[in-house]
């Protein structure tokens, strides 16, 4: 039923970036210097969640998940971006990675980092590490993830947190 984790690599890397974007395209930002933080004077402001797993608390070195996804080099790139005529950088970056990128962890940085947003801002979300996948159901795989499909974030989960925050812009 869930495909095995431990022998179909090439299925562990499906999500990649998950969701980069809620409403607003990378291609209206320039990479810059360190971001001035604050608020654009239409009130926009953007906030960023990344999280990247790595390594897994429950199987040590005992199995090769092959190489960890580039996620320290995508939170480095990112905030240091610029956004519009402005150039507005992000107001709040949280970064949750490895052993610390559990379940409830990532879903509690969600709600964390994105809890003050209004209609206005642009939220970010970046997960870089594994996934699965289980008949027609995707899954992104935190630290603390068992052989059980109810240790991971199916997508459905993941749209259960996000959504009180989507709809902004």
């Amino acid at each position: 039923m869930l495909i095995n984790i431990f022998k179909n690599k090439k299925a562990l890397f499906i999500l990649s970036i998950l969701i980069t974007s809620f409403s607003l395209i990378l291609t209206s930002c320039v990479p810059t210097t360190p971001a001035d933080e604050g608020q654009a004077q239409n009130g926009v402001t953007y906030r960023f969640l990344c999280v990247g797993v790595g390594e897994y608390i429950n199987y040590g070195s005992e199995i090769d998940f092959g190489d960890a996804p580039p996620y320290e080099l995508i939170y480095q790139v990112l905030s240091k971006w610029k956004f519009g005529p402005e150039k507005i950088g992000f107001s709040r970056i949280d970064y949750i990675s490895d052993f610390e990128a559990t379940k409830n962890n990532i879903l509690q940085g969600i709600a964390s980092t994105f809890s003050e947003a209004d209609d206005d801002d642009v939220l970010y979300f970046y997960f870089g590490g594994h996934g699965d996948k289980d008949e027609s159901i995707y899954y992104i795989c935190p630290a603390d993830m068992t052989s059980s499909v109810s240790s991971m974030i199916s997508v459905n989960e993941l749209e259960e947190a996000l959504v009180p925050y989507m709809g902004r812009r």
